[in-house]
């Protein structure tokens, strides 16, 4: 839903992937241009709004997201939130 046209997460993605979505912990990545640390950021975009549904609606007033090219980029493969 968040990654179209993906079928699986690469390498790093995947090493990293249960930091970045199923925790709070703080990470730093650092790989190459194209390495993928973009998805990564938006794994942390959606558990950030994960952790701010409630009954089915996001509270937007609860949250920030400050890496605001990736959110607008979230908001186009998700449409208006």
């Amino acid at each position: 839903m968040g990654f179209q046209g993906m079928k699986r997460l690469n390498r790093i993605q995947s090493i990293v992937f249960d930091a970045a979505y199923n925790t709070n912990e703080n990470l730093l990545i650092s790989a190459p241009t194209g390495a993928g640390k973009t998805n990564i950021a938006m794994l942390t975009i959606l558990r950030e709004i994960k952790q701010n549904i409630e009954a089915g609606v996001i509270k937007k007033d609860k949250f920030k997201v400050s890496f605001l090219l990736q959110f607008t980029l979230l908001a186009k493969n998700f449409g208006r939130f």
